[in-house]
């Protein structure tokens, strides 16, 4: 188990503990500090981040969105928490699940590998069209 600092938040992240230690470790979390006024809670993959600001990746998303003038965005994902960006995407944009399971993604690739080898992929055609 290890504890991630953020700027407005912490992750509890127990991917490498024992099973059993990592499950007793999330149900304390949600039955003490979930339960806080003011603490946005969002759980994923063997990780519950505590928040005192509500986070979104659509909202944050978008706001790139807006910052960079987009028309279209790549959003590439392998978490719950990643189908709030997936649910935020627009028809010029393309969401991709990194991995197994059920997601608003329009694509998936099996792994990370497979993601580096599309991004690879995508930036060659990219160039060769500019």
């Amino acid at each position: 188990m290890f504890l991630e600092p953020k700027p407005a938040s912490i992750a509890v992240h127990v991917r490498r503990a024992d099973p059993a230690v990592g499950e007793s470790v999330l149900d304390a979390v949600r039955s003490g500090p979930a339960r806080w006024e003011g603490v946005h809670v969002t759980e994923g993959k063997a990780v519950i981040e505590l928040a005192v600001v509500e986070t979104d990746k659509g909202a944050a998303l978008n706001m790139l969105r807006r910052q960079a003038d987009a028309t279209a965005a790549l959003f590439a994902g392998d978490d719950i928490t990643d189908e709030k960006a997936f649910a935020r995407l627009t028809a010029s944009d393309v969401g991709v699940k990194v991995g197994s399971g059920t997601s608003l993604a329009e694509y998936s690739v099996p792994d990370t590998a497979d993601a580096a080898m599309m991004l690879d992929y995508l930036l060659t055609e990219r160039s060769t069209f500019l």
